[in-house]
């Protein structure tokens, strides 16, 4: 038997498999041509949304009478196109027209509760004649946007005519005239021939028994109307014909165009008006009202004057001569952390008293026996324990002492407007002022506070005595 041979061992490596990875298949020209009108479906898609996003809000606007207006027109707002008319038909009752706008996106908050519509035309208003570009340009509408808390809506009533736009703070006032006469919307309300406000509206009463003519007093003149003040119809021409001939006087174009109304106030004063008080409009001015020269305070300061003052009416009591004849004096003072203040002819005896006078203050009685030292004209009472009726004291940090007159407010009949005292009619330098003799002041004002009109400080006393009107100045132991 052969004997077997033993193999020999190879020393090459046996060959392994590899499984290589496939290569990336590259596209065709016609493959990436395909995707194109895709993307431009999605493109298209993205841009319609987002134009349906920001298309604005659509409102619609009813008018009385549509005066031309027709779509393509614009809305504007401050002078700037802030949407356009897009359909324009006429109501289903055949009342009115129906005027479909789209505003732009960022002009949706005009379409809130308040906002007024009108269409613009030539017409001719108080400021003047407006709407001339659309004799021969196009027409369109003019918005005005209503308070910002209001609510959204779409649907709104248009203005036959442009909105009189009233000053917040305004006082508005409604005359009673038997014919509407010369009053028209628009037209201004004069005070010496200056304008402080304007007519609202001109319309028969409820009752048809008066004409009722609204006005609108703008805020820095709402001093100058007292509940005795009197109105009257303003004309633009008037005509005096006498033996030397004929004179002719015209106001102005704009109240000759327009009309007006005037106003005036007696000089003694009164309280003021409120708004909603009604008041008769008289057809002419009697010359006594013309001659009225009140002093009363006009402008922001006054408005803006924070002086609380609250001055009390006191009565001075004694008895003169040898008959023991009874004399009173009154004035006003004012209640300081430390007593009265006021003038010092209230706060002490009189010379030719004798015993027994008295002061009544806030329906306390005071005892008065010295008297008053020599050149003193404002001087302070003191009072331990002043009535609980007694007002608020005066700060003592308000108080002082003016170098140069400066306008200021005298404060009375607390019932009563205050009266200003403008530095042109004070005499110069340090306290005391003496008031021009012009000013007319009534005994009645003597004691009032008199207050700057720049912060409120209270600054002096008015007097008024047989030495006529003057400012004192404080006590210097008062001032801080």
């Amino acid at each position: 038997m052969p004997t077997p041979v033993p193999l020999e061992t190879s020393t090459e490596q046996v060959p392994e498999a590899r499984i290589l990875p496939t290569s990336k298949r590259s596209y065709s020209v016609a493959s990436i041509a395909s995707l194109v009108p895709i993307l431009a479906i999605l493109f298209s898609a993205w841009y319609l949304v987002r134009a349906w996003d920001q298309r604005g809000l659509e409102i619609t606007i009813h008018f009385a009478d549509g005066h031309g207006i027709k779509a393509g027109d614009s809305l504007r707002y401050h002078g700037i196109s802030v949407g356009e008319v897009e359909t324009v038909a006429l109501t289903p009752s055949l009342q009115g027209v129906s005027v479909g706008v789209q505003l732009i996106e960022s002009s949706r908050a005009l379409a809130r509760t308040g906002s007024r519509f009108w269409i613009v035309r030539p017409q001719i208003e108080f400021g003047g004649i407006t709407g001339l570009d659309t004799v021969l340009g196009a027409h369109y509408l003019n918005v005005t946007p209503g308070p910002e808390d209001g609510a959204s809506r779409q649907t709104f009533e248009g203005l036959a005519e442009p909105p009189v736009d009233v000053a917040p703070g305004s006082l508005e006032l409604v005359l009673e005239a038997a014919e509407r006469g010369g009053a028209r919307r628009g037209a201004p309300v004069t005070w010496r021939r200056t304008p402080v406000g304007q007519v609202l509206s001109a319309e028969l009463s409820s009752d048809a028994r008066v004409v009722e003519v609204r006005i609108a007093i703008e805020p820095q003149y709402a001093s100058l109307v007292l509940e005795n003040s009197r109105f009257f119809e303003v004309g633009g021409l008037s005509m005096d014909v006498g033996i030397g001939g004929m004179h002719m006087e015209i106001d102005s174009l704009q109240s000759l165009i327009t009309g007006g109304i005037g106003f005036a106030t007696p000089d003694q004063g009164g309280a003021l008006a409120a708004s909603g008080t009604h008041f008769p409009l008289h057809d002419r001015a009697e010359e006594e009202w013309l001659e009225w020269r009140p002093a009363l305070a006009v402008g922001n300061a006054a408005q803006a004057s924070d002086a609380a003052l609250l001055p009390t009416r006191a009565k001075l009591s004694w008895e003169e001569g040898i008959f023991s004849r009874d004399k009173t004096r009154s004035s006003w003072v004012l209640w300081l952390g430390a007593g009265l203040l006021g003038p010092a002819d209230m706060l002490f005896s009189p010379e030719d008293s004798d015993d027994g006078v008295t002061l009544e203050v806030s329906g306390v009685t005071f005892d008065l026996s010295s008297k008053a030292p020599e050149g003193l004209e404002v001087a302070m009472y003191a009072v331990d324990s002043p009535p609980a009726s007694t007002p608020a004291p005066w700060p003592k940090a308000r108080l002082r002492s003016p170098t140069a007159p400066e306008d200021c407010l005298a404060t009375g009949d607390p019932s009563l407007a205050p009266m200003a005292l403008a530095a042109s009619h004070l005499s110069r330098g340090a306290l005391p002022w003496v008031i021009d003799a012009g000013l007319t002041i009534e005994a009645s004002w003597h004691g009032a506070a008199v207050t700057s009109r720049e912060n409120g400080d209270l600054v002096g006393i008015l007097l008024v005595d047989k030495n006529g009107a003057r400012v004192a100045a404080l006590p210097k132991a008062l001032l801080p």
